[in-house]
């Protein structure tokens, strides 16, 4: 992804990347949005662009621990990736 400074001042920034799993396992104790990734933008100069690459692993990085087993459960269903105000909608079946 792309990040701009269209300030008039050099400055960093943090891209956030969240998760929010599908709803049904909220019920399960699994947080509404969860923070799964971040990559930190250093100084950027007044309108310049910088190339962001953030890779996620659907095991470490969309998935909880079993209430029981502990083991990792990548939950099925409806997913949402969101950075910032974009949103990617997937589904795991």
């Amino acid at each position: 992804m792309e990040v701009s400074n269209d300030g008039r001042l050099a400055g960093s920034h943090v891209v956030l990347v969240f998760w929010h799993p599908p709803a049904r396992w909220q019920a399960h104790g699994v947080a509404v949005r969860q923070l799964v990734a971040f990559q930190r933008v250093a100084r950027l100069e007044p309108g310049h662009v910088a190339m962001v690459r953030i890779v996620l692993n659907t095991c470490q990085h969309l998935s909880f621990p079993h209430e029981i087993t502990g083991a990792r459960v990548v939950p099925m269903g409806s997913h949402i990736l969101a950075v910032g105000d974009s949103r990617q909608k997937f589904t795991v079946s």
